[in-house]
């Protein structure tokens, strides 16, 4: 039955905090379709959010932002993020942050507090405990132990030890946990002290803007934005527009979408492309990224990787579907760890909507079962080169095969789509 509507319906009202900002393209990407399309089955959302008010787009952002939330009828309330220094400024955003949100409480009351990762977590577990809300903890990652992963903590610092304890207290008093693989699942329905339901919902992708290249429609309708996206792009004589523009017509196009640090191995990646270079004359690497250029070049520089090999581009979020369907493969190597077992790449559901066979490595999330068994690419299990021409063999033979885009689209119209994202979090929401 359909959510009522009805302003005496309380259940309806939601306090959404989360700490990546919605002008940010994660937040554009992994927030704003959610919210728009849960707004529009009847829940009443109010959007707390820290935002990168330092960033030379934020202005022209936020009011792209605020127009889209307003057509919604979101309310958003921004504050600014803070960086330095590390871990008290996180502190201060927690305890700034339930000032606020106390503030909102003074106006309206919420029945729901969905806090996005671990510092609105922390608030929202502040906010069940005075206002008896209840509290959906959409943990993300494993906060803690990806910064022991990532070298920036040991186990014994106060950091790892205060944000562990953090976690098992949300675990413990969440109403609904939501992760992003089914790794993560198992591995937390062990503790005995988690009472609440775990839902898993993976990062997703909005078909309507990553749509296949290989579709024919005449147009696509984003139900989130209400704008369209033309599809004269989606045929074949686009496709090579794009790709003489780039001077890799005849080229075959191996291309690696987002950013560069911390966890994406970027030097394993070029790695792999000189080993396939080196057999197939015709390979290209084509990196879009918008702000690791001096990194890359330098990576690159190291390897003995040809200018004429490789293209990277600054492209706006709006613009990277096309220079995907340019492309032949997509590739991304994580660094596997313990705390990777949590991670969903919003890149492996962006590949394959726009019909490219993936390559990945193993020990990340569900990705190895994603790909495996439903033949959508290739995964590496050592960085070396029989492995990296194995893998590349196989996503070969996925491009000319006739039925790996009904595949793709299928994985992503069953999983990976925003469509089934809002679905899961319906459910979540409707047995609150």
């Amino acid at each position: 039955m359909p959510l009522c509507t009805n302003p005496i319906n309380k259940r309806n009202k939601v306090l959404y905090i989360t700490y990546n900002g919605l002008c940010q393209p994660l937040g554009q990407s992994q927030v704003i379709p959610y919210i728009i399309g849960l707004s529009k089955q009847g829940y009443k959302f109010t959007v707390l959010s820290f935002e990168h008010h330092y960033e030379k787009d934020f202005e022209t952002e936020q009011k792209k932002v605020q127009t889209l939330l307003d057509n919604a009828g979101i309310k958003w309330i921004p504050i600014k993020y803070h960086k330095h220094p590390m871990f008290f400024s996180s502190l201060y955003d927690i305890m700034y942050g339930i000032l606020k949100a106390l503030i909102f409480f003074t106006k309206e009351s919420y029945y729901i507090v969905h806090a996005r990762s671990y510092v609105p977590g922390m608030m929202a577990l502040m906010l069940k405990k005075i206002f008896k809300t209840k509290f959906i903890f959409d943990m993300r990652g494993m906060m803690a132990d990806e910064k022991v992963d990532a070298e920036q903590w040991t186990r014994k610092s106060t950091s790892y030890k205060t944000t562990k304890w953090a976690e098992r207290k949300m675990l413990i008093n969440a109403d609904a946990i939501v992760v992003l693989t089914d790794k993560i699942k198992t591995y937390l329905q062990s503790f005995a002290y988690i009472n609440a339901p775990i839902s898993v919902i993976p990062t997703c992708v909005d078909p309507s803007r990553f749509p296949n290249r290989n579709n024919s429609s005449t147009c696509l309708s984003d139900e989130y934005t209400g704008t369209f996206i033309k599809a004269g792009l989606l045929d074949e004589d686009q496709r090579h527009q794009m790709r003489k523009e780039l001077d890799i017509d005849d080229k075959i196009v191996i291309v690696y979408s987002g950013s560069i640090g911390t966890w994406y191995l970027f030097d394993k990646m070029v790695e792999f492309f000189k080993v396939i270079k080196a057999n197939e004359p015709k390979a290209h690497f084509l990196l879009l990224n918008k702000t690791e250029h001096a990194y890359a070049l330098r990576i690159l520089k190291d390897q003995d990787v040809s200018p004429e090999d490789y293209t990277i581009q600054a492209v706006s979020p709006d613009e990277v579907h096309k220079y995907l369907w340019a492309s032949d493969m997509g590739i991304f190597f994580i660094k596997p760890s313990f705390s990777k077992q949590s991670s969903s790449p919003t890149k492996l559901a962006e590949y394959l909507s726009c019909g490219l066979p993936v390559i990945g490595n193993s020990g990340v999330g569900d990705i190895e079962e994603i790909i495996l068994e439903n033949a959508l690419g290739s995964i590496v299990y050592k960085f070396e080169q029989k492995e990296y021409r194995r893998a590349f063999d196989r996503a070969m033979q996925l491009i000319n095969d006739p039925d790996f885009d009904k595949r793709a689209q299928g994985m992503v119209d069953t999983s990976l789509s925003v469509k089934v994202g809002v679905k899961r979090y319906r459910w979540i929401y409707d047995k609150l």
